[in-house]
């Protein structure tokens, strides 16, 4: 029972008995008064006892609405310290997974200068120390045919050709103009998902990001007008593709 309560409770089983004496007021009743009515009700007496009981309840409700203030800021300050030391633990992990991923300048000098945390092929985050030194992910190393060992002038020739293809392919997959025939990439994927494919798995049937890659098929032929990418409007006949060629 709260201290109010308590107030009233008190209040309560005594009871303030009119002028005539022929009804007792409870606290609560006593506040719905108004003032005339107090002064027709109760004798001088009362009036000052029913006062003095009205102020301590005010009195009470503050402390108790102050009290629960207090609480709900201590509660609100937890839970930003809480939040504060999950952020600080992930920084600290992200930090860790750099210092894997992209190694201390001291320790970059004794690399090679094509050395690069990323793959210089598709942009990938790169982890194994021998690709992080030639800049170039096993996957992508066999695609454009890189080989242990290999001089790094011929590692920059194969770079090129390889760049200059995908050059070429996007040029070829570039749109004069829009027509109803493509719809953009967002509405070919909102479409996709409902067949509860991953978006990796879909971007995977377009060939990447950059369409570096041959589609799943010619319904996730990825094509680009002004700098964004569309699909043939076919490809929301085809949505369960990717999820049939998963199986």
């Amino acid at each position: 029972m709260s201290a109010l309560d308590q107030v009233k409770e008190a209040q309560a089983a005594n009871g303030y008995s009119n002028k005539t004496g022929d009804k007792v007021y409870t606290l609560d009743e006593c506040a719905k008064l108004s003032k005339e009515e107090v002064k027709e009700q109760f004798d001088i007496a009362t009036q000052i006892k029913i006062a003095k009981a009205l102020r301590e309840g005010e009195e009470v409700t503050k402390a108790t609405n102050k009290k629960k203030a207090s609480i709900k800021k201590a509660q609100i300050a937890a839970r930003k310290a809480k939040a504060s030391s999950k952020t600080t633990q992930v920084k600290e992990r992200v930090k860790r997974v750099k210092k894997i991923v992209d190694p201390a300048p001291e320790k970059k000098s004794a690399q090679s200068s094509s050395s690069s945390s990323n793959c210089r092929v598709c942009g990938k985050p790169l982890s194994r120390e021998t690709s992080v030194i030639s800049g170039i992910g096993d996957i992508c190393a066999n695609k454009i045919g890189v080989s242990a060992g290999m001089p790094e002038s011929d590692v920059d020739t194969l770079l090129e050709k390889h760049q200059k293809k995908v050059e070429k392919r996007i040029a070829s997959l570039t749109l004069d103009s829009l027509t109803d025939k493509y719809i953009s990439f967002e509405k070919a994927w909102k479409a996709v998902k409902k067949t509860k494919v991953s978006r990796y798995a879909f971007m995977v049937a377009c060939g990447g990001n950059g369409a570096a890659r041959e589609p799943l098929n010619k319904h996730f032929q990825i094509y680009f007008y002004k700098g964004k990418r569309y699909l043939p409007a076919s490809v929301l006949k085809h949505a369960t593709d990717v999820k049939a060629a998963q199986r």
